[in-house]
């Protein structure tokens, strides 16, 4: 075998292998994440305040409520523009085991979808949430 033949399939098995690489590691690597991802292992408990009175979630409605924010999209700055319904609640209160509580401070529901920004997660952004009236559903079970 000549050298350059030698190159060049050191150069090809080499391509070779970094091409697995990326394959295997690229999502983990390179995860675009949404910036309100909660995983739900990662939750101690969630409670809703009302009336300055704090109404423990259960273990379903607390799933379900982390599934509908974790899919919530961002808005831009400023939020919707469209009228809002008042929400009823002052804040949703999410605990979590290794990482500072998240505060949802709801702005309103724009139709059946809430609007809400989350400090501990984007500053000055807010969040709509397309459950289509599931949470809107949910909350009043919650502190009724």
């Amino acid at each position: 075998m000549s050298n350059q033949t030698l190159l060049a399939l050191i150069f090809v098995v080499v391509c070779a292998i970094g091409a697995l690489f990326m394959i295997n590691m690229g999502p983990t690597i390179f995860n675009a994440v949404s910036d309100l991802t909660i995983p739900p292992s990662h939750v101690r408990g969630s409670a809703i305040q009302r009336n300055q009175v704090l109404y423990t979630l259960n273990y379903n409605q607390q799933n379900a409520v982390i599934e509908i924010i974790n899919h919530a999209i961002p808005l831009k700055e400023g939020g919707a523009k469209k009228s809002k319904t008042p929400p009823g609640f002052e804040k949703l209160i999410i605990y979590r085991f290794n990482a500072p509580n998240i505060e949802i401070i709801p702005s309103g529901f724009v139709g059946d979808n809430l609007e809400f920004s989350a400090p501990q997660l984007r500053q000055n952004g807010y969040f709509l949430e397309v459950s289509a009236g599931v949470l809107q559903d949910l909350l009043p079970q919650i502190y009724e």
